[in-house]
């Protein structure tokens, strides 16, 4: 079980990414149904040596901010308190930055862990 922040009516919830053996924590990562993919900052994940690479999937996105690229990589884990993914086809591409968020946990993680989201309780957990 995780608890889900409202922050500016936007419910986050933290998250850790394992890719190519690094490990990487986040605190706000916007919890969005509406989102097909689960999607990290390009910028981040440069920052500790992972780049986008040429055999790398491309795909465009439509979101809040507009149509945007994305490439596709295999992460070896995303994990939302007790739900785990992995290994985990993650989006890598740059964030709408009116909001202060680290990045998207999207419909594809929720229903691969069988995410129970409680707005009641403000807690996110396996079913």
């Amino acid at each position: 079980m995780t608890l889900i922040q409202i922050i500016d009516g936007l419910p986050y919830v933290p998250a850790t990414l394992v890719i190519n053996g690094i490990t990487l924590q986040f605190e706000k990562m916007l919890l969005d149904t509406g989102s097909a993919g689960t999607l990290f900052d390009t910028d981040t994940l440069e920052n500790v040596g992972v780049y986008i690479e040429l055999t790398d999937y491309l795909a465009r996105i439509i979101g809040i901010g507009g149509e945007e690229s994305v490439a596709e990589k295999q992460a070896d884990r995303v994990q939302v308190g007790d739900l785990i993914a992995a290994p985990f086809t993650i989006e890598v591409g740059k964030l709408y930055k009116r909001y202060a968020l680290e990045g998207i946990i999207g419909l594809d993680f929720l229903l691969q862990t069988g995410a129970i989201i409680d707005f009641k309780a403000l807690e996110i957990r396996r079913g």
